[in-house]
């Protein structure tokens, strides 16, 4: 357009001038034109391309944030800024290391129940009789050996009232009677021997206790030897 008014200004010039813009000015016109239905098609394609995607794809799954008291407790250790603080973190590995600290003491408290506090008082007190056994032997007469007097009492053991030994009454058939007593507690010849001294009197302990160290290895020998100690003595019927 600048270079038509370059032209001679002549009559004939003027009309090429004339006709020329004439022309341009209608080409510019149809171009826009143009251009304006481009843009609509493309806007029209565009849209219609996005219709048919929301129609085929699956609409976005909304997920919920569970609001658990755990996400509660978080979110309300939150700051303005979205994140948990310096404090607040340190505070939550403190508590962390409290909790394991717990779990681990909870795990090595010693059982309290009844059964379990007698099993290990009478594990110590076994403990405590083999160190003593060990020293000075294991207790009782030193007129028994060492090994009648290892002896293991029956649980629970109790004799009905037994009247004591007084050297009058038959040797024989008081060690009967004594037999079967302690056979019905569950007794061993151990038993037997261990416990007699309990039913004799001071004429019975007078004799065994005036005897040697180690004058019997078995209740056999002792139960031999108070007969032929005492038949003697006692009295005889028709006497």
């Amino acid at each position: 357009m600048a270079n038509l008014d370059r032209l001679p200004d002549t009559p004939k010039c003027q009309g090429v001038r004339t006709s020329i813009r004439a022309h341009l000015i209608a080409a510019m016109g149809q171009t826009a034109t143009l251009l304006k239905r481009v843009q609509d098609v493309s806007y029209m394609e565009a849209t219609s391309d996005q219709t048919n995607r929301s129609r085929t794809s699956p609409p976005p799954s909304r997920r919920h944030r569970s609001r658990s008291p755990n996400n509660r407790r978080k979110d309300s250790r939150r700051d303005d800024g979205g994140r948990d603080t310096d404090g607040h973190r340190e505070q939550n590995r403190r508590r962390g290391q409290e909790v394991n600290q717990h779990r681990d003491l909870r795990h090595n408290i010693p059982p309290k129940d009844a059964r379990d506090r007698i099993n290990r008082r009478a594990v110590h007190e076994n403990l405590r009789h083999i160190e003593y056994d060990a020293t000075h032997g294991p207790p009782g007469l030193r007129q028994f050996s060492s090994h009648l007097r290892q002896v293991v009492w029956p649980r629970n053991f109790k004799l009905e009232k037994l009247k004591k030994y007084d050297g009058k009454e038959n040797p024989e058939n008081r060690i009967t009677l004594y037999e079967i007593a302690i056979r019905s507690a569950v007794g061993d010849e151990h038993v037997m021997a261990n416990y007699f001294p309990v039913v004799l009197d001071q004429a019975g302990h007078q004799w065994l206790l005036g005897l040697p160290e180690d004058s019997f290895d078995c209740w056999e020998e002792l139960r031999q030897a108070f007969i032929d100690n005492f038949i003697a003595t006692c009295e005889q019927p028709g006497n």
